[in-house]
């Protein structure tokens, strides 16, 4: 009784230490719950934002983590705005009586801190019981450039637990580890995928540990594993990972992958590595370990090849192995990166589509680092005297911090520098008009665009919908769908009474107005909200009567010129022409490879079908049609349902579906 109390005191150790770090490092502004000022950069921005809009946001059954408001049709959950929805569900309970501009990232921040130095304190326990021993290692761990780089991505900062699944693997089986693993995973999916994924592999590998040394039935591995699954694809669905389909992006895998030097390029974080030529590391493929831990993993490595030993015995061994051969093969993906030198591996593309949820494959790096490091200290433990071993932890730790300071010092780290600044959007309309409404969209539709979050703030503080966002997922079928449904709208001005429009500049010329409405420029933004009839600093935006053409392009974020390839099974063209009578003759070039000679040209106008035909080559066609209702624009539509992917019929790696190249559009 009395160890165990010595021990529970003990831990206050490693919890102060964490303490200590945070301020060291963050400061304490983040710790004042009323306080977003400190909430600058764009993920930091989507993740409040993400969490405020879900707050107000009535609650849903069963998919509790839904967030309609916040995406409107792109569909959105709480997962989506990487807004910790474990904490976001907790807090939406407690939300009626929270001040508008709480925030709960700040103890988030102090939480990772204070557990993963609990975790690295507890996991060094297991092989030392000396204080100072355990004091130096957590020290020294805990000034990882890579998991400090991380607060830009605040859910991610989130290694605690992957700390806490290699202590699970360390600690061996025990009647409480399925539960355990279980609650584990669970939680881990509650915060971020990627977490998840590491946390999931590392209880993967053990199972696979245990099927070849045979030291569970297979009955009961089989039960462990079907429960787990299952209860992670129901938390899964809960959350709101579902609500968004086709998130994975084809051809990404490979473009965040890490670089094989990455534990010694410091790009920018360490003083005495500064000189050497290395390469800088992109965010995502940033893994520098610091010098002082470098040099641990070095001296360990002399040691062991000195006195070579199963550190952690037969079974865990194995665990962490699989483990590091399976996250290997993921981060290093098939194009293999060697400082400035990089190999490309040819893949199938089925397989590139398959990896791409996990394009950040850089990320997997994390948990081998902590498995080398971890197995250095243990080494050094049990191979070094105590009293020459504290000299080399003092000395790394003592190199580590200061070394590093060079990235994590007050005038280079980002952290510093992100801090939000003022809206832009100061004009009345707002703050009072803009609450007369439903919903504010920006057109068309793009994530990420330049106003999303002046948008999302205004239409936070209005508590109307918006889909003006930053969302870490969506469905670029939905995005295309949606895109050509709301620009249709507005060229037959159809548009919804109860929503405000923020229209890209080069589309305000084809919108088709109703009686008493006009587009204004407010703020810089072209704003049409029916029945509004201006306000002071706002100024009519004036239409250009010319004819014109508009080829919309797939990607939706600018036009399409003539002689581009296009990408999807449907093309929009906007005609603008003064005259009812509408001739045009379209030059094409088709994509006939041996797999596909021929294609199907649907023409649609105004959603009509006006011609249709199959063509095996280059050519042309003549359109004619008349304008109804005096509508001096018209939407035509070319819909090609056999278009094709080039890699899928080997000609080379490109993932766009393609059929047709526009040449020209001539008016007659």
């Amino acid at each position: 009784m009395i160890n165990n109390k010595a021990k529970n005191l003990e831990y206050l150790i490693p919890l102060l230490l964490g303490f200590v770090f945070f301020v060291f490092i963050f400061g304490t502004k983040p710790l004042n719950v009323f306080d977003i000022s400190w909430i600058g950069g764009t993920d930091a921005m989507q993740n409040y934002l993400g969490w405020q809009f879900f707050r107000q946001s009535p609650w849903s059954f069963p998919i509790i983590g839904s967030s309609p408001n916040f995406g409107m049709e792109i569909g959105s959950s709480i997962v989506y705005s990487d807004s910790n929805p474990l904490l976001a569900v907790i807090f939406k309970i407690a939300s009626p009586i929270l001040p508008k501009d709480f925030q709960y990232f700040g103890v988030w921040l102090l939480l990772c801190c204070a557990f993963q130095s609990l975790l690295i304190w507890k996991i060094i326990s297991k092989f030392t019981n000396n204080i100072i021993i355990k004091f130096l290692s957590t020290t020294l761990l805990m000034f990882n450039p890579a998991w400090i780089n991380r607060v830009g991505h605040i859910n991610l900062v989130a290694h605690f637990l992957i700390l806490a699944a290699i202590y699970l693997v360390i600690s061996g089986l025990d009647k409480a580890q399925k539960t355990k693993w279980l609650a584990l995973i669970l939680v881990s999916f509650s915060i971020h995928f990627y977490i998840a994924l590491i946390v999931s592999a590392i209880w993967g590998c053990g199972i696979l540990s245990r099927i070849i040394l045979r030291k569970q039935k297979v009955f009961d591995i089989f039960l462990e594993f079907t429960i787990i699954i299952a209860a992670s694809i129901g938390l899964m669905y809960i959350l709101g990972y579902f609500t968004v389909t086709d998130v994975s992006k084809s051809g990404q895998y490979g473009t965040f992958g890490n670089n094989t030097l990455s534990p010694i390029m410091p790009s920018g974080w360490s003083y005495l590595m500064s000189g050497l030529s290395l390469p800088a590391s992109g965010f995502e493929s940033f893994n520098f370990w610091g010098v002082g831990a470098i040099l641990m993993a070095l001296l360990a490595g002399i040691v062991w090849l000195k006195k070579p030993q199963l550190p952690f015995g037969k079974d865990k061994t194995i665990t962490f192995l699989l483990a590091c051969v399976f996250f290997s093969i993921l981060y290093t993906t098939n194009v293999i990166g060697v400082g400035t030198f990089s190999y490309r591996i040819d893949l199938p593309y089925q397989v590139l589509d398959a990896l791409s949820i996990v394009r950040a494959s850089g990320r997997f790096f994390w948990p081998v680092t902590y498995i080398i490091l971890i197995t250095s200290i243990t080494i050094l433990s049990s191979n070094v005297k105590p009293k020459y071993l504290y000299m080399i932890l003092s000395f790394c730790a003592f190199i580590q911090i200061i070394d590093t300071s060079k990235g994590y010092n007050s005038n280079s780290f980002y952290f510093f520098k992100r801090q939000i600044t003022d809206s832009e959007l100061t004009n009345k309309f707002w703050s009072e008009d803009l609450k007369r409404y439903d919903a504010i969209r920006y057109v068309p539709f793009q994530n990420h665009i330049s106003p999303w979050y002046e948008l999302s703030k205004v239409a936070e503080n209005a508590k109307i919908r918006t889909d003006a966002v930053y969302l870490a997922r969506f469905s670029g079928k939905i995005v295309n769908n949606l895109n050509y449904k709301v620009v249709s709208e507005l060229v037959f001005g159809d548009y919804k009474n109860n929503e405000v429009y923020v229209i890209r500049d080069d589309l305000v010329d084809y919108v088709s107005l109703k009686g008493g409405d006009s587009i204004y420029k407010i703020d810089g933004l072209n704003v049409l909200a029916h029945g509004f009839n201006g306000c002071d600093g706002c100024s009519p935006v004036k239409q250009m009567p010319d004819r014109n053409i508009y080829i919309f392009k797939s990607n939706w974020l600018e036009k399409q010129v003539f002689g581009q390839w296009n990408d999807g099974e449907r093309t929009l063209i906007l005609i603008k022409n003064s005259e009812p009578n509408n001739k045009l003759n379209i030059s094409y070039n088709l994509f006939t490879p041996e797999q596909a000679k021929q294609q199907r040209l649907i023409f649609k106008v105004n959603g009509v079908l006006l011609k249709e035909l199959v063509a095996d080559g280059n050519g042309e066609i003549n359109l004619n049609w008349t304008n109804k209702n005096n509508s001096n624009i018209s939407t035509l539509t070319i819909e090609t349902p056999d278009a094709i992917e080039p890699r899928k019929v080997g000609l080379n790696t490109d993932s766009r579906l393609i059929s047709l190249s526009i040449q020209s559009i001539n008016f007659e």
